[in-house]
């Protein structure tokens, strides 16, 4: 029987695609899965606009169409043919549903830690470096000081080790769940997962504390000159230091004639640099989506980050700002409807910083108030405020040059 679509209006299948949300959740549900609830779905559509006019049920009648979607999952109706004779699905399990596997991973992440907690050091080691840092096992055998063959022993030990802490703890229904559902890699999985929530992050300030306690330690490093050396280099000295003396004097004259020519040293505040660049920042990349514009930044910038949302404020776009030594940083660009504004904020991290040393700077007042997450450290510049605060090691700078005590209490974070 060919199928008659012609009588359903626009309105008739906008009417039945809001039921839509409500199909795929039910399909899930007797599925188990997300990809054979997909195909559930699909063939439920297909074979309720099959139907002639006259027979299909009411397409705002959400429990008819479960009704059909039931039958079809069951294998009582055919999608295909819209007859009740051979089913078009197959509906046997075959494997763990997306369902079980979420459960039984869920499990794992809430009981690994504490069983990482129980096991010997060794052991803990050996299963971070092989599977969260993915060292060969000749370099965990060199941190473990044993041979490859000893560092695969005990990877294999450790993993025995906590398999049979999940299975002790868990009751026979969730052992049951583990054993058939879990993914082969599951321990690799919930490792890294746990590194990255349990395990603290490196403490913002602790890469520029070691890079200025690494730049100290070298300059206080000095070869040691041997008394033999030192009685063959005196005579020299001796006879080129009139000389030395002589080309300073030229050298220093001419470098302070050059430094009263300049009209002003080159602007290395990093705050100041950002407020004087805010105006003419335009999107390099259109979007009002904060996932658009964090998907832009990874695949620019190779920087993952949480673009922050502004209550009342509408996110336009992200632009990209030139500072002095060739640096680029991305600036996000929201159109302010309460302050009838655009405020554009600019996005960096500490290993930027710490790149970029040399030609920018953030005063340490500011790191220092910056040290407590997300609070805001606000600079007052006359026409524009600035606003500086972190996220984990993100840090942005807000240039309004409305009222900045306001715009703070408006800045949130999805996350």
């Amino acid at each position: 029987m060919k199928a008659d679509t012609r009588n359903a209006t626009v309105a008739d299948r906008q009417v039945l695609l809001k039921q839509l949300d409500g199909l795929y959740r039910f399909a899930q549900i007797v599925t188990q899965d997300t990809t054979r609830a997909a195909r559930l779905v699909e063939a439920t559509y297909r074979y309720v606009m099959s139907l002639p006019a006259d027979s299909r049920p009411p397409f705002d009648d959400r429990a008819a169409l479960l009704r059909v979607m039931k039958q079809i999952h069951e294998g009582d109706l055919d999608p295909a043919s819209g007859s009740e004779e051979t089913p078009l699905l197959v509906t046997e399990k075959s494997g763990a549903g997306d369902l079980n596997r979420k459960l039984a991973m869920q499990y794992v992440e809430r009981a690994i830690p504490t069983v990482l907690a129980t096991l010997y050091d060794s052991d803990r080691v050996v299963l971070l470096l092989r599977l969260v840092d993915n060292l060969p096992n000749e370099q965990v055998a060199r941190v473990l000081g044993s041979t490859e063959d000893e560092a695969a022993e005990a990877l294999h030990r450790a993993r025995l080790e906590v398999t049979e802490e999940l299975m002790g703890g868990a009751t026979s229904a969730e052992r049951q769940l583990l054993e058939t559902s879990l993914p082969e890699e599951w321990l690799e999985l919930v490792l890294r997962r746990v590194a990255e929530s349990e395990y603290a992050a490196l403490p913002p300030t602790l890469r520029l504390s070691v890079s200025a306690a690494t730049q100290e330690a070298g300059e206080r490093v000095r070869p040691k000159e041997t008394a033999s050396g030192a009685k063959r280099s005196r005579a020299a000295v001796l006879l080129w230091v009139g000389g030395a003396l002589m080309a300073l004097f030229i050298v220093a004259a001419g470098v302070f004639a050059y430094y009263q020519m300049k009209k002003r040293p080159v602007e290395t505040d990093l705050i100041t640099l950002v407020a004087g660049r805010s105006d003419d920042i335009e999107p390099e990349f259109r979007t009002d989506s904060p996932e658009q514009a964090e998907y832009f930044l990874r695949d620019r910038f190779d920087w993952r980050i949480t673009v922050p949302g502004i209550e009342g404020a509408a996110l336009t776009g992200v632009g990209i700002a030139e500072l002095p030594g060739g640096a680029q940083v991305p600036v996000c660009i929201y159109e302010d409807s309460l302050a009838n504004e655009v405020v554009a904020l600019f996005a960096f991290n500490y290993a930027f910083l710490d790149r970029n040393r040399a030609a920018l700077k953030l005063a340490p007042d500011v790191l220092h108030q910056i040290e407590d997450e997300r609070h805001f450290d606000l600079h007052d510049l006359g026409e524009e405020k600035v606003l500086v605060w972190r996220n984990r090691d993100d840090i942005f700078i807000a240039v309004t040059s409305g009222d900045a005590d306001a715009l703070k209490g408006r800045i949130s974070f999805p996350y």
